[in-house]
Formats: structure tokens, sequence, C-alpha cells
């Protein structure tokens, strides 16, 4: 058994955001939420902004496709805590019965990679031009 591996579906879910700089400076930033059993991705999206409206949007989601997940775990980014405890996005868990867990802060660096991140040693892939298209109101990358 790995570190992190829960022994049923839906126990542990991951959030992690990255984001990429696009060739005109904009940053498109991937939400995504990772079943810990599985490294399912219950669900994921591209978004021109790192809210705690679109965390929870997805969050919306994946519960409707899937079920509630009995924990979540977060890096402690502002949209997933804040330092007076009460956020939208703790609000929703509590609502739900979802246990809130944040991961320890490392003083290493390179900070190590989140759950979603790109193995350790990989870089992504270089491409020649990247394209944001809407589509039926979501957003779908085309490279």
């Amino acid at each position: 058994m790995r570190f992190f591996e829960r022994r049923s579906p839906h126990e542990l879910w991951h959030i992690d955001v990255l984001y990429f700089i696009m060739p005109n400076h904009e940053k498109i930033f991937i939400i995504g939420y990772l079943d810990d059993y599985s490294r399912y991705m219950v669900s994921q999206d591209l978004f021109y902004r790192q809210t705690v409206e679109n965390t929870i949007d997805l969050l919306k989601k994946a519960c409707d496709d899937y079920t509630f997940p009995k924990e979540i775990q977060t890096d402690g980014g502002r949209q997933f805590v804040s330092w007076t405890g009460n956020n939208q996005f703790g609000t929703y868990q509590r609502n739900h019965q979802i246990k809130p867990t944040v991961c320890r802060r490392y003083s290493m660096r390179p900070p190590p990679q989140g759950a979603t991140s790109l193995p350790p040693g990989s870089t992504a892939p270089k491409r020649e031009s990247w394209t944001i298209a809407p589509f039926n109101g979501d957003f779908s990358i085309s490279i």
C-alpha cells in the first residue's frame, strides 16, 4: 500500500490547482479533484481565474456525477482556508459532512508537487502554440 492510498473509493479526494502561462502571458488555471483510492480524476476543468466559486462549482459537479467524498485534502491555498476559519469552501464541506484536511506547509525548496501535479523529474510538454476556445460555457484546450 502506498503512503496516501485509501482502502475504498471516495474516502479521500485531493484537490490541486496548476496553471500555465499562455504565449499572450495570460494564466490558465487547471483545477482538479483526484480520488485517492483509484487515482481517477473525478472532476477537472480550465478556468481563467483561481477562485473559491470555481472550486466549489467543480466540487458540486463531481459530487453530482459520483457521490460526496468523506474527506477532501487541500494544500491550504487561499480559496480553501482563511485565517478567520470561515470561508465558502469550508462552509460547503461542513454542510455536506465532508471532513477538511489541510496538508502541512513545507519549508523545503522547491516545494513538493501536489497530487495532481506532474510526476517528479518530468516537465510539461513544450508546444508551439496553445489555444483556449469556449465550448458550451466551459473551456476546452486544444494543443
